[in-house]
């Protein structure tokens, strides 16, 4: 029973990031039921916080709230509170939902920062019973990186075919790679071209919300406005030998309903595989350059 809850609090890790914080995981309620749990806010020099939660995120139950709260950077400690319903897949009124409040601290587990935390929920109709409970999440790098190395051992688990069907069509879109690597808006990362051919598959593994994007190569625009997905998009672009470097540039041209757009690309240059995570607003944008060895423009 043990590893069976260990394969499904994995299974519920997704995550990430920066100044733009974004934390994902899993909210356990009471003493079995988990869900999908995210929030993303931003952090005033006073070390206040503001910005959204997601529960049961891709679920039936879907709902997004504000949340307001504050980090003790000396402590390492959150605590946050979901103030108001913004938006929900449930047909309820504001006082038949329950509102989490959680206090929490930041670990260093396994040299992967984790936070765990306390809730407790109530609602402003009194009638109504909410429960408590735990959370536990993690940044994208983490989460994806558990991911990768989860999806590769779970046909080694003795579990029925219904239960592996299950956690491979909840587990992120991953692809063993060496490197998880974060870039922020307007830099650019550069790289050796390894091979004549590169590939940029790019997707989206949390809500899908309208996240969009533009992708350019030179300068000349191969993708306009495409809405990300779970579904892996991929571009695959053969080289011409005469090429120096070759420069792809993402822009966010929607953040959808749940900002920030975090785009998300495999970089497979030849024998090297690279997952690209950024975090974007509106019309910002980042470059990858692939460069021949010993070349330039």
């Amino acid at each position: 029973m043990k590893s069976v809850f260990t394969i499904f609090f994995l299974l519920f890790f997704q995550i990430s990031y920066s100044q733009i914080v974004e934390l994902t995981g899993v909210a356990i309620i009471g003493n079995s039921q988990m869900s999908k749990y995210m929030i993303v806010y931003e952090m005033n020099d006073d070390n206040t916080i503001k910005g959204y939660s997601v529960s049961d995120i891709g679920g039936d139950s879907e709902t997004k709230a504000k949340i307001n709260g504050f980090f003790n950077p000396r402590k390492k400690t959150l605590r946050f509170e979901e103030k108001n319903i913004i938006s929900s897949k449930l047909n309820l009124s504001f006082n038949d939902f329950c509102l989490m409040s959680v206090t929490g601290k930041f670990d260093k587990k396994n040299d992967k920062q984790i936070f765990t935390a306390h809730f407790v929920s109530k609602s402003p109709n009194y009638k109504l019973s909410c429960d408590s409970g735990t959370m536990i999440l993690t940044t994208t790098e983490n989460a994806l990186e558990l991911a990768a190395k989860f999806s590769k051992s779970v046909e080694k688990i003795a579990l029925p075919d219904t239960i592996k069907k299950i956690i491979y069509e909840n587990l992120p879109p991953v692809k063993p790679v060496e490197k998880i690597k974060s870039i922020q808006a307007g830099s650019i990362t550069k790289y050796t071209l390894l091979s004549d051919t590169v590939q940029l598959d790019i997707f989206d593994d949390k809500m899908q919300d309208g996240d969009k994007i533009t992708v350019l190569k030179n300068n000349v625009e191969i993708l306009s406005n495409f809405e990300t997905t779970k579904k892996v998009q991929s571009l695959k672009f053969v080289i011409d030998k005469n090429e120096a470097s070759v420069l792809f540039t993402i822009i966010a041209t929607d953040e959808g309903s749940s900002p920030p757009n975090t785009v998300k690309v495999f970089l497979i240059n030849g024998n090297e595989k690279v997952l690209l995570i950024a975090p974007l607003k509106k019309g910002q944008m980042v470059k990858i350059m692939l460069q021949r060895k010993g070349k330039s423009n």
